[in-house]
């Protein structure tokens, strides 16, 4: 399906993730992802606005970790974003992850991050570490968490001009703790899909408590935390 995102979108998304995470123009980032993922945008076009060093990994380093190990190393890698999986082979590849001595940031983010994970992240590595959480219908990632010195896992809380609701099947909003269905609104929330109307009209909505507020529906359960993050629930 294609998803019809905004310039107004990615500029936001642009702004809001490095108000969190910083990407100097001194630094240089791995760009490890298929052209065909959204994230890849982070890696490419995000870090060439903000004027960083992009550097292109080919297929087989994508794919084979001691390729990718290398690159890491011989480019002297300062940021990484990859999924959780990846980050897996990584680790099965380079025990100690001595690949990542010298990176400052890791942002994971596509798949649920498990604990056993961030805890070899934090264990063996001095880097900064980010969840990141966000469908491509509200433009990429629409929250990150610093689960840097943490001890469980969460998505944080979202990026400027964008909110987060919990609500039950129809679509009322839930209590801290409760869980229920993300529902995500603000700037990032894309048209809808292209030439698909009907499905459009079913994942975009109106709140009923908000009546103005229009939303994406992600599918995904997840709860508010006491401290004004959000959990994501398999």
């Amino acid at each position: 399906k294609g998803v019809e995102i905004t310039k107004e979108g990615l500029q936001n998304f642009i702004e809001g993730i490095s108000e969190i995470i910083d990407f100097s123009i001194n630094k240089r980032i791995a760009c490890l992802t298929t052209v065909s993922f959204d994230i890849f945008f982070l890696e490419s076009i995000m870090s060439l606005y903000k004027g960083l060093t992009v550097v292109l990994a080919n297929e087989n380093e994508q794919r084979n970790p001691k390729l990718m190990a290398d690159f890491i190393v011989n480019n002297k890698i300062d940021m990484i974003q990859m999924t959780p999986s990846r980050m897996q082979l990584l680790l099965n590849h380079d025990k100690d992850l001595s690949c990542l001595r010298n990176v400052k940031e890791i942002m994971i983010g596509g798949e649920q991050f498990p604990l056993n994970l961030l805890k070899k992240l934090q264990e063996v590595t001095t880097v900064k570490i980010y969840n990141m959480y966000g469908p491509t219908e509200t433009t990429i990632w629409s929250t990150v968490g610093e689960l840097t010195h943490e001890n469980q896992i969460d998505i944080g809380r979202p990026i400027k001009n964008t909110q987060i609701f919990i609500t039950d099947e129809k679509l009322n909003l839930l209590d801290d703790g409760q869980v229920g269905e993300i529902c995500i609104s603000g700037t990032g929330l894309a048209k809808g899909y292209y030439g698909q109307d009907e499905l459009t009209s079913e994942k975009f909505v109106f709140l009923p408590f908000q009546p103005n507020v229009r939303i994406y529906k992600t599918g995904d359960l997840g709860k508010r935390l006491p401290d004004g993050n959000f959990r994501s629930e398999e």
